[in-house]
C-alpha cells in the first residue's frame, strides 16, 4: 500500500507543476507503442534540434561542421564519429555555456560517473531535459519488465575499501535509503558467502519486489541461495546491468532466486538504450530498443559502413536531449547484433544480441579476431554451471580460470577452443578460488592483456 501511496503522491504533485513528467513519460511511450512511421516527425524535430544545438553551442562540433564547407544544413553523416577518448579530451568544447542551454531556466546541472571498466573514467553533464528523460525512460521500461514505480527495490553497489578494511574485512557493507523511501542502496565490498548473506537477508527483511545489480552480483545470490539451501528471497524481478547477461545465466537466477531475471542495457554517460522483453525466453532473448531518447547505428568493425540485420558491428549512439553536453554518433565501444523489426516491436529495429565490447576482442594463434559472444558459447556447450574467465594473455598463449571444476568436461571445453583459437594455441586451464571483480564491482568475463589493437585485425569470424 506505500508504494501506491508514494505513486499517486508523485503523480499528483507532477499535475500540480504542469505535468512535466507525465509529458515525457507519454513521449517514450508513445515511441515504444507506434510504429517509425508514425514517430519520424517527433524524431526528425528531436535530432535536428539537438544537431543546430550542436553546431550553435559546441565549439567542438562547430569547427568540424565549419571544415566541411557544406552548402546546406548538416546531416547527421556529416558529424564525426566520437569515442570516449574524444570526450574526454575536447570537454570544455563540447560543452554548452550553462546560460544558454534551452529549458535549463537556471537550474544546475546533473553530473553522473562512468565506472571506468574499460580503464578510462568519466564525467558527463546533463541538462534538465535530459534527467527527465533519464527518469521516464527508467520508469516506463521497468514498468515493462513487471516493476511498477515506488515499489520497493534494493540496488546494489560496489564498495571501495581501504587499506586496512581490506585488510581485516570489517566492513561488509553500507546501507543507505532515498527520501520517499522505497530505493534502498547498498554498498557490497565482495562476493563472498559472507556478504551475500546480508543482501538475502535485506532483501527479505525489505520484502523487496525488485533487486538491481551487477550480473555477478546477482549470479553470486542465486548461487548462494542454493547453496545454502535457503528459501527464495520473494523477490519478482532481478534487473542485471553494467555486464553480458548470458543465457545460462539467466536461467541460473531465474531457478535459484525465483523470479524474473531481465537486463538492462544502459550507460552512465548516455541513460537507457535497451531492455528485455518479458517474460524472457531460455534463449534468444531480444531486446526492444530505446528509440524516443536515441538515433541508433550498427557499423563495421572495420570501417564506418553499415551492417546489415544478423551481424556484428560497432553501436554508435546519437543523445537526442543533453542540451547540456551535446553526444552525435558515440562508438560506446559495444560489439551488437541489430534485428529488423516486427509486429512485437511496431516495426522498430531490435537488439538480437550483445556480443561484448570491442576491446575485448581476441585473437586466435594466427591473427583472426574473435568477438567475445563467442569465446563465451565455449562454456554453455560443455554446460559448465561456475563462474568463469578467459585470457589471452599473449599472440597464442590463452588461461582459462574457473572457481569449480566440479563436474566441469575440461578436456571438452580445450577441445572447443582448440577448434577455435587453431592447433597453435596454448590453451591453460586453472582453478581460483574466486574470480576478481575489477574496482567499479564489475567481473570482466573476457580479457585481451596483449594490448593489441584488436579491431584493426578483425576480419569478421564468427
Amino acid at each position: 500500500m506505500k508504494s501506491i501511496y508514494l505513486r499517486n503522491k508523485f503523480w499528483l504533485k507532477d499535475w500540480l507543476n504542469g505535468s512535466p513528467v507525465r509529458g515525457v513519460y507519454n513521449y517514450v511511450r508513445y515511441f515504444d507503442t507506434h510504429s517509425p512511421e508514425e514517430c519520424k516527425q517527433l524524431q526528425d524535430a528531436a535530432l535536428q534540434r539537438i544537431m543546430d544545438i550542436a553546431v550553435r553551442e559546441s565549439p567542438f562540433y562547430a569547427e568540424h561542421i565549419e571544415s566541411l564547407e557544406l552548402n546546406c544544413a548538416p546531416q547527421l553523416s556529416d558529424f564525426p564519429i566520437i569515442r570516449k577518448k574524444d570526450i574526454i579530451e575536447n570537454y570544455d568544447r563540447m560543452l554548452v555555456n550553462p546560460s544558454r542551454i534551452e529549458g535549463q531556466e537556471g537550474r544546475p546541472l546533473q553530473e553522473r560517473h562512468t565506472t571506468g571498466s574499460t580503464g578510462i573514467k568519466m564525467n558527463m553533464k546533463f541538462s534538465h531535459q535530459k534527467m527527465l528523460h533519464r527518469m521516464c525512460e527508467l520508469k516506463y521500461f521497468s514498468r515493462l519488465e513487471g516493476f511498477k514505480s515506488h515499489e520497493r527495490m534494493v540496488v546494489v553497489h560496489s564498495l571501495e575499501l581501504s587499506g586496512d578494511d581490506q585488510r581485516t574485512g570489517k566492513v561488509h557493507c553500507r546501507l543507505s535509503d532515498d527520501k520517499d523511501g522505497n530505493i534502498l542502496s547498498l554498498y557490497l565490498c565482495g562476493l563472498d558467502d559472507c556478504s551475500m548473506d546480508m543482501l538475502y537477508r535485506i532483501l527479505v527483511k525489505e520484502q523487496a519486489v525488485m533487486l538491481r545489480a551487477y550480473v555477478g552480483i546477482v549470479a553470486a545470490l542465486a548461487a548462494y541461495v542454493v547453496k545454502s539451501g535457503l528459501p527464495k528471497p520473494g523477490i519478482r524481478l532481478a534487473s542485471c546491468v553494467g555486464e553480458m547477461l548470458t543465457d545460462d545465466v539467466r536461467k541460473r537466477i531465474k531457478e535459484g532466486l525465483g523470479c524474473e531475471a531481465c537486463s538492462l542495457y544502459a550507460m552512465e554517460e548516455l541513460g537507457l538504450l535497451a531492455a528485455d522483453t518479458v517474460p524472457t525466453l531460455d534463449e534468444g532473448n531480444v531486446k526492444r530498443m530505446n528509440h524516443s531518447g536515441y538515433i541508433f547505428e550498427v557499423l563495421a568493425l572495420d570501417s564506418d559502413t553499415p551492417v546489415p540485420f544478423g551481424q556484428p558491428g560497432r553501436l554508435i549512439v546519437t543523445d537526442l536531449f543533453n542540451n547540456a553536453f551535446p553526444i552525435i554518433r558515440y562508438d560506446i565501444g559495444d560489439i551488437v547484433v541489430q534485428q529488423k523489426g516486427d509486429e512485437s516491436s511496431h516495426g522498430w529495429t531490435q537488439l538480437e544480441s550483445i556480443q561484448g565490447r570491442v576491446v575485448d576482442i581476441v585473437r586466435a594463434a594466427d591473427g583472426t579476431g574473435i568477438i567475445p559472444f563467442v569465446i563465451s558459447k565455449a562454456f554453455k556447450a560443455v554446460n559448465y554451471v561456475g563462474r568463469w574467465q578467459f585470457v589471452q594473455k599473449s599472440h597464442s598463449k590463452y588461461e582459462i580460470r574457473l572457481d569449480n571444476i566440479e563436474g566441469c568436461d575440461v578436456p571438452g571445453l580445450v577441445a572447443y577452443y582448440k577448434t577455435l583459437l587453431g592447433r597453435d594455441a596454448d590453451i591453460s586451464v586453472i582453478v581460483v578460488d574466486r574470480i576478481p571483480t575489477i574496482p567499479s564491482g564489475k567481473t570482466k568475463l573476457i580479457i585481451n592483456e596483449t594490448g593489441l589493437a584488436t579491431m584493426e585485425a578483425f576480419n569478421g569470424k564468427n
